[in-house]
């Protein structure tokens, strides 16, 4: 009779124990730019350039070229919102560092250093999703100037 109740306090024991443990978050969906004072024609052009991250934009990884079909905006007084990208190529994942372009108005955006925190919830064997388990992008550099993000906006707004 002792071993039963020895085996279901050790069983209970690692059930509940097996709730208290921490997962990671999931990664970012990366930064997503907006453009301020540009015309529709302005931005059906874009050029957004992955390079490897510390790299000082030397070592270029991937080249996407996204047209109107690629990428949609609505528009906000003067701004262009991003609404769809095709793939989630307006994202600007923390893991590269990404150079956009835009030849109708020859303007060259740099972005790097993306933080993301990593951040971690609750979970077991009664937890096991990570519904609304995101980790935020804490801060970026755009074009030399460091951006600190205090609210969870993974917005880059690019100016023309």
């Amino acid at each position: 009779m002792k071993t039963i109740y020895f085996c279901i306090t050790i069983v209970l024991l690692v059930s509940l124990n097996a709730g208290c443990s921490r997962c990671p978050c999931t990664a970012s969906d990366g930064l997503r730019f907006d453009l301020v004072s540009f015309t529709t024609e302005q931005s059906d052009t874009i050029i957004v350039r992955h390079f490897l991250k510390g790299s000082n934009f030397t070592q270029l990884l991937d080249t996407l070229l996204l047209d109107k079909d690629d990428l949609g905006f609505r528009n906000d007084n003067d701004t262009l919102t991003a609404v769809y990208a095709l793939g989630g190529a307006a994202s600007l994942a923390s893991r590269y560092d990404h150079e956009i372009y835009f030849p109708a108005v020859n303007k060259l955006t740099r972005v790097s250093e993306i933080n993301e925190e990593q951040v971690s919830q609750p979970c077991g064997l009664f937890v096991t999703s990570k519904v609304g388990c995101v980790n935020p992008i804490r801060s970026y550099n755009n074009d030399g100037h460091v951006i600190t993000l205090t609210e969870r906006v993974d917005r880059l707004y690019i100016g023309k």
